[in-house]
């Protein structure tokens, strides 16, 4: 059925929530050919005069025969097939570049390298591209961070421990301190943040 192809690739990417899967550029090519045979077939069956008046409402309907009916239905299951596939697919990357935003919002610049792997060229040079744009944007900001905290904080200080050897930090005051497994820290959010949303440091939340 045509169509299927298109609304599984969305499917499978729904199921990956808040992870990103790799790039799937075999189903991408099979829809993208699908639409082209479909297409094709559609431009055969409508080169007739007699199909050509009947979609343009021209034809007078007791003049066409039952199976210039069949082949108009045929016409017009295959468009919205690849209707279908044109906006399965435009979803399909929208959603991966709305992914891609996300990651560098709460993961910092430098993408994983198990995530990394997940792109396509066009997605890496994309990801590139936004953080250099959004790079821009801050230091014309003063060099302001958009990324660091972007909820309120209680306190401009917060206690942490280290869930994996993160080593060498620096400090907004220029000190440096390294960070190792199991160790307890109480720093300046704005430095742990970007470490936390990656899973290295956990918060401690105290009970108040």
């Amino acid at each position: 059925m045509s169509g299927e192809l298109a609304a599984e690739l969305i499917r499978d990417l729904a199921r990956a929530k808040d992870s990103l899967p790799a790039y799937d550029d075999t189903a991408v090519r099979e829809i993208v050919d699908e639409s082209i045979a479909l297409s094709n077939k559609n431009r055969e069956d409508i080169s007739s005069t007699a199909m050509n008046q009947l979609i343009q409402d021209s034809a007078d309907l007791n003049d066409v025969t039952p199976k210039e009916r069949s082949t108009y239905t045929n016409v017009c299951l295959r468009a919205a097939g690849i209707e279908r596939n044109k906006r399965c697919l435009i979803a399909y990357h929208m959603k991966r570049l709305e992914k891609i935003r996300e990651i560098r919002w709460q993961g910092g610049p430098v993408i994983p390298d198990h995530l990394r792997s997940n792109l396509s060229a066009s997605e890496r040079t994309y990801s590139h591209k936004y953080n250099r744009a959004l790079a821009k944007l801050m230091r014309g900001s003063g060099d302001l961070d958009f990324t660091q905290i972007q909820t309120p904080p209680k306190s401009l200080y917060v206690e942490v421990t280290c869930v994996e050897d993160v080593g060498d930090v620096e400090l907004e005051n220029g000190d440096r301190i390294t960070l190792e497994k199991n160790s307890r820290y109480f720093l300046p959010r704005a430095n742990v943040e970007p470490l936390v949303r990656q899973g290295l440091l956990k918060e401690i939340q105290r009970q108040v």
